[in-house]
């Protein structure tokens, strides 16, 4: 009973340019997490497992955590009560060109997992 849903990525402009860390195309989505299930669901696991890149498959992109922008990762309090739902930013910078296509694995829990595909803008 755990759905998640992430918006295309857009490109990220962050108020701190230093927390971008390595070089590479910044790239902010939104994610939204619904607990249709009983029990609640804790989120303390969520994580970005793999990031592949078509022009250089052996390449990853890099999470980005900046508060100044709200992009802090999962919620303070990550648990998501039955029937409930939370939403955060979460950004990347990754070493591709515009418009490469990119493909995230997103870990809800150990067992949970998630693929979702785009383009970097």
């Amino acid at each position: 009973g755990i759905f998640l849903t992430v918006t295309e990525p857009v490109q990220f402009k962050a108020k701190d340019p230093a927390s971008l860390g390595v070089e590479g195309r910044p790239q902010l989505f939104d994610v939204t997490v619904a607990n249709k299930g009983q029990k609640p669901f804790d989120l303390s696991s969520f994580v970005v497992l793999e990031t592949t890149l078509k022009s250089d498959p052996a390449t990853s992109c890099s999470d980005v955590f900046e508060m100044d922008s709200g992009v802090s990762g999962i919620p303070q309090d990550p648990v998501v009560k039955p029937n409930g739902s939370t939403s955060f930013k979460w950004a990347i910078s990754c070493p591709g060109p515009l418009g490469d296509s990119l493909a995230i694995t997103f870990g809800l829990s150990d067992t949970q997992h998630l693929k979702f595909e785009s383009t970097l803008k």
